[in-house]
C-alpha cells in the first residue's frame, strides 16, 4: 500500500474514530478508554512489528529474484523494497525514540 494511500486512507478514518471516541467516553467513561488506548497502543505496535518483518522478507526475496534473473525490473523492484524498508525502520525509530517504553520520556 503506497503511503499517500496510507495518508488518504487515515484522512477518512479520523472523521470516524472521533466519533466512536465520542460515543465510548459517553458509555464506558474515561478508565475504560484508558484500558482501550492500551490495548490499541499494544496492536499498533504489533502491526508495525508485523509490517517490518513483511518488508525486510519482500526485500530478501527481491534481492535474490534480481540477483537470479539480471532483470533491470527485478533490480528496480529490489531497490524499492529496500527503500520501503529503510523508510519504514527510520520512522520507527522516530517513534521509538518519542515512547517512554523504549527509554525516554
Amino acid at each position: 500500500m503506497s503511503e499517500n494511500v496510507q495518508m488518504e486512507l487515515v484522512r477518512n478514518l479520523v472523521p470516524i474514530i472521533t466519533a466512536i471516541g465520542v460515543i465510548v467516553i459517553g458509555v464506558w467513561g474515561i478508565p475504560k478508554l484508558n484500558g482501550m488506548a492500551k490495548t490499541a497502543e499494544k496492536t499498533h505496535t504489533l502491526v508495525n512489528s508485523g509490517y517490518q518483518a513483511q518488508l525486510e522478507i519482500a526485500a530478501i526475496a527481491l534481492r535474490r529474484l534480481a540477483a537470479i534473473t539480471n532483470e533491470p525490473e527485478d533490480a528496480l523492484a529490489a531497490v524499492k523494497a529496500e527503500k520501503l524498508l529503510q523508510d519504514h525502520i527510520g520512522r520507527q525509530k522516530i517513534v521509538d525514540a518519542n515512547d517512554p517504553q523504549f527509554g525516554r520520556d
